[in-house]
């Protein structure tokens, strides 16, 4: 047909999968094309459905190696915190309890930096009772801090 003569009557159609469908229609003849456009990029459905079979899989070491993560965040500044209180005022301490202190706080530096080294090596439950003794035995030292800096202050 000449310039001008065709009316052509299209349809644009995107499915939910990225798939473009379109119709075209010349509507004095009524003929009418389709064409389908896949595109190549992206991920197949099975892809998607292998990720989310293992996201489903490794769900659990996934949990574990986050709570890992943060018992080492968590019980470094724990370490930290006590580790410059002790040095500060270590000597206002009975030596009994200062060396308990120092024994849980290796204790619990091991138990770090194994988790630092491979989480699967650490033991959640183990770490989190440990830190929880120590911030449990370090309230004296706490106590004793606290009152050397009201005393400065003062």
């Amino acid at each position: 047909m000449p310039a001008g003569v065709p009316q052509l009557e299209v349809e644009f159609l995107v499915d939910a999968g990225g798939v473009l469908h379109v119709t075209a229609q010349e509507n004095r003849t009524g003929k009418r094309a389709q064409l389908q456009v896949v595109p190549n990029h992206g991920l197949s459905r099975d892809e998607v459905e292998q990720i989310e079979r293992d996201s489903v899989t490794h769900a659990r070491d996934d949990m574990q190696q986050h709570r890992v993560a943060d018992l080492v965040v968590n019980c470094s500044l724990d370490l930290k915190w006590i580790g410059d209180q002790l040095a500060r005022h270590g000597t206002a301490l009975d030596p009994d309890y200062r060396a308990d202190l120092e024994r849980q706080i290796d204790s619990l530096r091991t138990m770090v930096e194994t988790a630092k080294a491979d989480w699967r090596a650490a033991d959640a439950n183990q770490m989190h009772q440990a830190k929880e003794a120590l911030d449990n035995a370090s309230l004296r030292l706490q106590e004793v801090a606290i009152t050397a800096s009201l005393r400065q202050d003062g």
